[in-house]
């Protein structure tokens, strides 16, 4: 982890986080192109923050994020909503 900057230490928290987020939803058994999507909108959104506290919140509810896709729900903090069908 870098040592220069704790905002980017956290960013790299919060990516290693969604992975690993993204990676249990697939083996609980989310479609791959979806967790592969989410993942990959959650991390540009995180790298757009600019504090540590917006990254806690965003990491914490990336976190939650597939529990309410596995049971059908959309998805309530999405980074945006590209994927209509997917996100809010």
């Amino acid at each position: 982890m870098s040592c220069r900057s704790r905002l980017r230490n956290e960013k790299n928290l919060a990516i290693c986080v969604v992975t690993h987020t993204m990676q249990a939803a697939i083996d609980g058994g989310l479609y791959p192109e979806a967790a592969f999507t989410t993942s990959d909108l959650w991390t540009q959104h995180i790298e757009e923050l600019n504090s540590v506290d917006e990254v806690f919140i965003k990491c914490m509810r990336s976190a939650f994020s597939p529990l309410n896709r596995k049971r059908g729900a959309v998805l309530q903090d999405a980074p945006n909503n590209r994927l209509g069908q997917y996100l809010r």
